[in-house]
């Protein structure tokens, strides 16, 4: 049986796999680089806490029970990561589960993604230990495609900061009621699925992306609001039934610099929803 100790790093080649036989087989700092093979979770428990993912590499993961496909992270008093690079998208085919704990504080999971991104189980809470943060680095896209294991808040419903790239949410309820986002940069892809989500701030220029979905927030009028908020999209304008902010929440000085492709000016109806529209001209003959 293969225990990987303390700062190790195993390195997972082309055409190779990786099988963990054994429960706990991973220390908390060993690293994984994973270079377009296989790092297989065959149904034991496993903390993966510094990943690299690259040319293609994947995760994938065996049902632990009937409804529990997944590895954990956290339990750590430093930032941990998932690296993706290389031009080929990267896989993990499973869900992540953060735990937190207030004897071991992780300051954040991060992101850092070169290369796409998609992680088919999506983001969940380990147990009671919820609140986890993450936080999202990197140019590419990280699609969350699942909805984690759920706990009494949902999937993960820790802090979810958007530095960099985007997170497109690939399903619907990808993420919980309770997250509280911050866009630093980033961008939120809502795709073609319906996600409500917690308060939202922004601190620097980012942007939403609409499909035929929709995405809705708790109310962020108390919120952060120092970057310009754009909203991008195929339709022509955008309508009601995309993005709603709960209590009609936010202010005019946060939806005064919002535009819709750039160009459309933004308003807020009574009910939280956005829409777009072309300020008229008026010339006045004397």
């Amino acid at each position: 049986m293969l225990f990987l100790y303390q700062k190790a790093t195993c390195l997972i080649g082309a055409d190779c796999k990786l099988l963990l036989s054994g429960d706990w087989q991973l220390d908390e700092k060993a690293a994984l680089v994973v270079d377009g093979g296989e790092l297989a979770i065959p149904g034991n428990n496993a903390y993966v806490e510094h990943l690299t993912l690259q040319n293609g590499g994947k995760v994938t993961a065996a049902p632990i029970t009937a409804t529990k496909t997944r590895y954990m992270t956290g339990y750590q008093t430093t930032d941990c990561y998932t690296k993706t690079t290389g031009s080929l998208p990267c896989l993990i085919d499973c869900a992540i589960c953060g735990a937190k704990a207030s004897t071991y504080l992780l300051f954040w999971f991060v992101f850092d993604t070169e290369a796409d991104l998609t992680i088919a189980g999506g983001l969940g809470d380990y147990g009671e230990n919820s609140g986890l943060g993450w936080r999202k680095r990197g140019g590419a896209t990280l699609s969350i495609n699942g909805t984690g294991e759920k706990s009494a808040n949902g999937c993960a419903s820790g802090p979810f900061d958007v530095e960099a790239g985007t997170i497109r949410l690939g399903c619907d309820n990808s993420l919980s009621k309770a997250n509280a986002l911050t866009l630093s940069g980033g961008a939120i892809d809502g795709a073609d699925f319906a996600n409500t989500l917690g308060t939202l701030a922004v601190t620097t220029n980012s942007t939403l992306k609409i499909g035929t979905g929709s995405l809705t927030f708790a109310d962020s009028k108390a919120m952060a609001w120092d970057g310009k908020l754009s909203v991008t999209g195929a339709a022509a304008r955008l309508e009601t039934g995309h993005i709603r902010f709960l209590d009609a929440g936010l202010t005019e000085a946060q939806l005064k610099p919002m535009r819709y492709n750039g160009r459309q000016r933004i308003a807020m109806d009574a009910d939280g929803w956005l829409t777009s529209y072309t300020p008229g001209l008026m010339v006045i003959v004397k």
